[in-house]
């Protein structure tokens, strides 16, 4: 989610008082880790996103290269699955699959209370929302930031995810809002 993550950072950061913060997204340089290793060894605090089928991006090969003292903040790669039951998934008419991934197919007339989830009697829908919260519980334990709560709090009255592997605007803030403040509480 790095490039999504950076719009809401350097909002952040641009509050800081006398910051000098080089926001680098190396989602966009994975081919390219050569180019990124000298931002990693100078940082005083290195903000990633767990990148596990790249080794040379994985935390443990950060804290090898990154100089002493350096500060590393981990956001998970958070996604959720608790809307998209699994199974047969269809192509929408208006929206590209980039626009939305895995749409699930379920009939027209279910919508309405599949979105809202008041009335949702389908214990399908219902386990499959309770085990992507469980996933999500898990994911928030591999990094330095919460986010469960907050989605458990607002998901009723907020979209808080595009598709299975993009969280909302709210929900990016909501993160980004604790890297500063973490940021903010050792600089």
């Amino acid at each position: 989610h790095g490039s999504a993550y950076k719009r809401s950072l350097a909002a952040g950061i641009k509050q800081l008082e006398d910051s000098n913060i080089n926001l680098q997204i190396t989602f966009e340089n994975l081919s390219n880790f050569k180019k990124m290793r000298p931002f990693f060894e100078r940082a005083d605090i290195i903000i990633m996103n767990p990148l596990s089928q790249y080794e040379q991006y994985s935390r443990s090969n950060i804290e090898k290269i990154a100089k002493t003292g350096a500060v590393i903040i981990e956001i998970p790669y958070v996604r959720f699955m608790g809307y998209w039951p699994e199974g047969k998934t269809r192509d929408l008419k208006y929206l590209t699959r980039s626009s939305v991934h895995d749409f699930p197919d379920i009939c027209i007339e279910d919508i309405p209370g599949y979105i809202r989830g008041d009335d949702v009697s389908g214990v399908d829908v219902i386990n499959t929302f309770h085990a992507g919260v469980q996933k999500l519980i898990d994911i928030e334990k591999t990094g330095d930031v919460k986010f469960v709560e907050y989605f458990l709090e607002h998901h009723k009255n907020w979209c808080m995810f595009k598709d299975i592997n993009h969280p909302t605007n709210k929900l990016l803030d909501h993160v980004s809002r604790q890297v500063i403040d973490i940021v903010t509480e050792i600089t």
